[in-house]
């Protein structure tokens, strides 16, 4: 609570400021702000003034508290889905090589193919920018995937699409 000009330290010559409360806002018991009201008049300075200051203070500082817990919920979440993907990619390149390997004898020319087929997929998917991809998108990366699937398996995968045009355009997870 500051009371007078001087305690304000108003640089204007004929500042109109007599007194002002200014209250901390704060995130994680650390001040990360201020609210301030200030008055031509130091009868404004009243007990329910000051309350009103605080107590508002404190609600702009549960509002960022709250805010900060979306926000690491949120990357929490993106943790989980980026942990996810990391799970799977081992997995699918050790079955990918060991493919590749089985064909480098039996069928040398294939072998090559999905090797250029897996040197193509890994760079589009390194080359992703988004976490979001369009439907669209993700179906062409597990097509690809599907390549190496087919000549892991041959003829015991059956893969049948029924997929709506219109939904191609739809953002979701990589």
């Amino acid at each position: 609570v500051l009371e007078s000009k001087k305690d304000i330290g108003c640089p204007v010559s004929n500042c109109p400021l007599e007194a002002a409360i200014i209250v901390p806002l704060v995130l994680r018991k650390k001040p990360v702000g201020s609210l301030k009201f200030y008055y031509a008049s130091r009868s404004k300075l009243t007990e329910s003034h000051i309350t009103f200051a605080e107590g508002l203070a404190r609600l702009l500082s549960t509002q960022l508290e709250l805010s900060e817990i979306d926000k690491q919920a949120e990357l929490a979440h993106q943790a989980e889905l980026k942990a996810l993907q990391a799970q799977i990619n081992p997995h699918f390149l050790f079955n990918t090589l060991n493919t590749i390997a089985m064909f480098c004898r039996t069928k040398p020319e294939k072998a090559r193919k999905l090797l250029i087929q897996f040197a193509d997929f890994f760079r589009k998917s390194l080359e992703r920018e988004s976490d979001l991809v369009t439907l669209g998108e993700e179906l062409d990366y597990v097509n690809s995937y599907l390549v190496f699937e087919e000549a892991r398996f041959g003829d015991r995968l059956k893969i049948t699409e029924n997929i709506d045009p219109l939904s191609l355009s739809v953002r979701l997870p990589a």
